[in-house]
Formats: structure tokens, sequence, C-alpha cells
């Protein structure tokens, strides 16, 4: 037997020993595809985030992990995300933040919860 002629197969292309080399121009084609399509596609990191309103109409900014986000509930120097700003969920002691509160996102037996929409 010809030790030579072992092949490993891949999904997109074939591994021989006997052929070491470039690939072949159709594997190259495929990859370069998937790259086209990867870039021009959109990230769902520019998609908007959801925004927090709450039962009475108040806007409460926006859900989303960007720290640096003005609007974002997570920016904790932010309007909307600040431990001391009067429209943050973040606030204990806020009407939106308190767990006492009928508005608050934190009160667990709160009967309206803030709205994403």
């Amino acid at each position: 037997m010809n030790n030579s002629s072992a092949s490993f197969h891949l999904p997109l292309f074939t591994i021989r020993p006997d052929k070491v080399g470039a690939p072949s121009p159709c594997v190259l084609g495929l990859w370069l595809i998937l790259i086209l399509i990867s870039a021009l596609a959109p990230s769902r990191g520019l998609a908007n985030p959801p925004v927090l309103v709450a039962g009475d109409g108040t806007y409460l900014g926006v859900v989303s992990a960007n720290e640096y986000d003005p609007e974002s509930t997570s920016n904790p120097f932010g309007l909307y995300g600040s431990a001391f700003s009067a429209t943050s969920i973040n606030n204990p002691y806020s009407l939106y933040g308190s767990e006492y509160s009928a508005d608050s996102a934190n009160n667990p037996y709160v009967v309206s919860d803030p709205l994403e929409k």
C-alpha cells in the first residue's frame, strides 16, 4: 500500500500529503465569497437597541450593554444609567429604580413593568 496516496477530507478541500501547495481556485473563491458576505452583512451591533419606557410614558433610555452610549442604562455616568439620576433604573432612590415604587423596574411586586419598544 502506498502511503503517499492517503488523503484527509475536510469540508471545503482535501489535503493530500503528495500534493502540498496552494489551495485550488475554487476554495479561494469560496473563502472570498464568505469574507465578502460577512463584511457586507448587517451587524447586530449596528441595530438600534430596545428603548425602555416607564408605565407613565417617561423615556428611561436604551437597553444596551454599551457603557459609552449616553442613552444606555449601562452607562454609569449617563442620564439613564447613573446611580444618582432621577430617570435611571439604577438609582435605588428614584421613582424608576426604587424597589418600593409602583413605576420601578426593580420592584418585584409592580403591576406594570417598564416597556421595551
